[in-house]
């Protein structure tokens, strides 16, 4: 499987010193270029990054993925799929749900009211409660110790979220 992908030609923004930090006026630009392939947001429709197959793939995700489908969510593979195709499938969902890593940076191809949820350990890093606050989409997270333990949340709490 290969682990990293290649860009030829693309201009990428940033301010140095601020990665983590995004400014608004960046994401303008981003949003600009790629605005030709932005899908319109379908209601209800719920997106799920998966990383089955990655290294960094937590051992309960098979079983999250399982109750999620049980429940309408879409699974995609970020890592096989161009870009433009994420810009098309995640800017049409209403919800996305992912582990914490570069296929939640999909926030900013989000509808302002949209919702994510991030998945991570306790070790939080808020880049991506930032991206949402920037671009108007419902943050929430839900946090793991160990994932040798399993995600340890209850499909009610999954509930409350809003995430079934």
């Amino acid at each position: 499987m290969q682990r990293y992908s290649i860009c030829r030609d693309f201009d990428f923004v940033t301010n140095k010193s601020n990665v983590g930090w995004p400014h608004s006026k960046d994401l303008a630009i981003i949003k600009k270029h790629f605005g030709i392939y932005f899908s319109e947001l379908i209601p209800g429709k719920k997106i799920y990054i998966s990383r089955v197959g990655d290294s960094r793939s937590p051992l309960f995700e098979l079983e999250l993925i399982s109750l999620l489908q049980d429940h309408g969510w879409q699974v995609i593979n970020t890592g096989k799929m161009t870009l433009a195709e994420q810009v098309s499938v995640i800017s049409s969902a209403e919800v996305l749900a992912g582990i914490h890593g570069a296929g939640l940076s999909g926030i900013n191809w989000m509808s302002p009211g949209a919702k994510v949820v991030e998945i991570g350990t306790d070790r939080f890093v808020r880049c991506f409660q930032r991206l949402a606050n920037l671009n108007n989409v419902d943050f929430s997270r839900i946090n793991y110790k160990n994932d040798l333990l399993g995600l340890n949340i209850t499909v009610r709490e999954l509930e409350k979220l809003g995430v079934l």
